[in-house]
């Protein structure tokens, strides 16, 4: 009667264990970390409790998320191309990662990296707003300079996702920097006066600031 009595406090021990281990702090859970707490716990607990099964069914619907999650996540880009390569390499997309996290979010389980890929989504829409709003006003009297540009291209390529809106900004800022390269060298060398008026007039349609170049050409 005591072991029945015994193993009866255990599995409420343990269903108790399970449910703290399952608990989530607002950061999402480890799935690993979770996997080894329900089996340590699993083989120490006499019974079988209905919250086990539960418990480890939610983990591998969520452990099947994060394996397509990880399988989209590749990308090829290289640390010795420019950023503007590396954003173009990037397969990535933000509509498709929304979509993953959709996903995520019927989970019964959230597992920490859902979490993180919400906040990047997150970070996402609001740079993508940067650039709508600095494309929107990019032709205005005062446009930004191309110091701005190049930190809204750092920033997407920190984020490693792809949306329409970084095609037109590192369009932009490829073609400011080849024309700020070349305005460089003509300001230290000699050059035709037709090159230097064809330099000239392509800065003034630059979408950005760039007189500084502009009065010493």
């Amino acid at each position: 009667m005591n072991a029945i009595i015994d193993a009866i406090e255990m599995g409420r021990d343990s269903a108790a264990q399970l449910l703290l281990a399952l608990k989530d702090d607002g950061d999402g859970l480890e799935l690993p970390t979770l996997q080894a707490a329900v089996l340590e716990l699993e083989q120490k607990c006499p019974v079988k409790i209905p919250e086990m099964d539960a418990a480890k069914k939610w983990i591998h619907k969520a452990a099947l998320w994060e394996e397509k999650l990880e399988n989209n996540v590749e990308c090829n880009s290289d640390s010795g191309v420019s950023d503007e390569e590396v954003l173009l390499e990037k397969k990535l997309t933000l509509k498709k990662v929304e979509r993953l996290v959709t996903k995520g979010k019927n989970l019964t389980l959230r597992p920490r990296s859902l979490v993180r890929l919400g906040n990047c989504v997150e970070r996402a829409h609001l740079l993508r707003r940067k650039i709508i709003v600095w494309n929107e006003a990019r032709n205005q009297e005062n446009p930004q300079n191309l110091k701005f540009i190049s930190g809204l291209v750092k920033e997407a390529n920190k984020m490693d996702l792809m949306f329409p809106e970084i095609l037109t900004l590192t369009g932009v800022h490829k073609k400011a920097e080849e024309w700020m390269d070349r305005a460089s060298i003509a300001v230290r060398t000699t050059i035709s006066f037709q090159e230097l008026e064809s330099l000239v007039s392509m800065g003034e349609e630059l979408p950005l600031n760039v007189s500084d170049l502009l009065e010493k050409l």
